[in-house]
């Protein structure tokens, strides 16, 4: 009787461990597979640019965009742009979300697919950005209206907002904070885009309700993929059960001949009961695995997980320094016809983040330029370099380009201000050597992003010293911080960034250049 109460208790415990185990491997493998791109309801403005910024892909393909299943709008560098994929006729969006002191984000509405053309609600908890409801085209404002009656904190809060005929009413937790005189577009979408890396920005349980009293939602769970891995955690189950119980057969006969021992005068327990309380056991620290592994997953979330190869597959990547080189090499080598004008810079200066290759600052410099002064321009920014990099590269390549003018755009990369320094000196001694002009141009970075900077600041006195002429392109761009979308990360901008940028360089340049009367104006 005994033994038969322990075959049932036993029995029930090996099946309950069962369901643990797979509930806990589902959860977890939901979570590792859970992505923006496995979901299909979202497009990232940021991971389909002409020339890409870094993270963007792994914003898509990895499950920190969705760490404990909602939407984290500053992962991986933040300042994302999503939309959604679904046209809709909205007469109501609601949604959950919670942004750190500092933060903010933007829902966008009315949008086109590309997100060019919207209107939108800024929620903030930064001074600098204050919450508003704007008008955007191409990233630029076109207005915007003050929400004065409104403080965010860090609390969740839920954000409603209904169109009724021809007036819109946006409320946080029941309560009306702004109404403008602005109807629902049809056939138009939604999206967020982000503020800051590192200050938390979620956003959970989006709702919209149609004009037909249809609804669309999204609770930043990948339901598809649920069935999937159910059947994947049972044949694991089936796996591991069935090779468990060979292993604990093998191991009873083995005992069993060992010992000498007859299935009729066993000293030990049944064979039912010793293979049941085995797989126990074995499920027991399975379990055990199991949990520690959702919890690790739910908890904590490492960016080191992810340089698989397939977090790029059907996204842009950046090029490698050999293509750079040789895409700004090959055509201008050794065919110089008029004086020429180095860009010596990095990824900002490549113009990554934007939409078109021609959107690029240097591309728009040179389109103005030229419309006064006989330059060629070559644009020779080189992704994730430092002068350190760039030096020799320069040197190795300055004969067949025959530079007129280097133009320096770098600080953010350097790590180290004392060789940085150095570098430029280096730069601008065999520059003078070979008769080119050096201008040195202080990379702008976003506001709030290293003040003040060591680099920066080293290089405008350096400027001084040596008598190099400088545009101070950070000064410049500062009182453009919140002319609209400038930034996808804290150094690389948008197109509309680089419009601001060249425009800004456009008039200090054609000031230098006439100073050294190079070109003809």
């Amino acid at each position: 009787m005994k033994k038969i109460l322990n075959q049932k208790f036993l029995s029930i415990a090996v099946f309950i461990s069962c369901i643990l185990i797979n509930i806990l491997l589902i959860f977890s493998l939901e979570i590792c597979n859970n992505t923006l791109h496995e979901s299909g309801n979202w497009v990232s403005r940021k991971a389909n640019l002409a020339r890409t910024v870094p993270a963007s892909a792994s914003y898509m393909n990895t499950m920190p965009a969705l760490f404990k299943f909602k939407l984290n709008l500053s992962q991986w560098l933040g300042y994302h742009k999503l939309i959604f994929t679904h046209a809709i006729d909205a007469s109501e969006v609601s949604f959950q979300y919670r942004i750190d002191n500092g933060q903010y984000f933007s829902f966008l509405f009315n949008s086109d697919f590309d997100g060019n053309k919207l209107s939108g609600i800024r929620i903030s908890n930064n001074k600098l950005y204050p919450s508003i409801f704007f008008h955007m085209e191409k990233d630029k404002f076109k207005d915007r209206h003050l929400i004065s009656n409104f403080t965010s904190d860090t609390k969740p809060h839920k954000f409603k907002i209904k169109f009724v005929a021809d007036k819109m009413t946006v409320s946080i937790d029941g309560k009306e904070i702004f109404t403008f005189e602005e109807s629902a577009l049809p056939k138009s979408f939604i999206g967020f885009k982000a503020g800051f890396t590192d200050l938390r920005s979620d956003v959970d349980d989006l709702i919209i309700i149609q004009k037909d009293g249809s609804k669309l939602e999204d609770s930043f769970l990948n339901w598809k993929i649920i069935p999937k891995l159910t059947m994947l955690s049972l044949l694991f189950s089936f796996f591991y059960l069935g090779l468990g119980y060979f292993v604990i057969q093998v191991m009873y006969k083995r005992y069993v001949k060992k010992n000498t021992l007859t299935t009729d005068s066993l000293e030990i327990e049944s064979k039912a009961i010793y293979t049941l309380k085995s797989i126990f056991y074995l499920n027991f620290n399975i379990l055990l695995i199991s949990i520690f592994l959702a919890y690790a997953m739910y908890t904590r979330v490492s960016r080191m997980y992810f340089t698989w190869t397939k977090v790029y597959e059907g996204y842009v990547v950046m090029p490698s320094t050999h293509d750079t080189i040789n895409k700004f090499l090959i055509p201008n080598a050794n065919n110089k016809t008029k004086p020429r004008i180095w860009f010596v810079g990095s990824s900002q200066t490549w113009g990554a983040g934007v939409y078109r290759d021609e959107d690029t600052f240097v591309s728009l410099l040179e389109k103005e330029i030229k419309k006064t002064f006989n330059l060629d321009f070559i644009n020779g920014g080189i992704a994730g370099t430092k002068t350190t990099d760039y030096l020799p590269i320069y040197k190795e390549h300055f004969n067949s380009i025959k530079p007129d003018i280097a133009l320096i755009n770098f600080s953010h990369n350097d790590d180290n201000t004392e060789k940085f320094i150095e570098n430029l000196r280096e730069f601008v001694k065999f520059n003078t050597e070979h008769k080119v002009l050096t201008i040195f141009s202080i990379e702008p970075v976003e506001i709030e992003f290293l003040t003040p900077n060591k680099n920066q600041e080293a290089m405008r006195n350096l400027a001084k010293e040596l008598n190099v002429p400088m545009i101070d392109m950070h000064t410049k761009m500062l009182p453009h911080y919140d002319d609209g979308f400038l930034w996808w990360d804290r150094i690389h901008f948008t197109s509309f960034g680089n419009a601001l940028f060249a425009n800004e360089m456009l008039e200090p340049l054609k000031n230098i250049l006439l100073t050294h009367n190079y070109g003809k104006p």
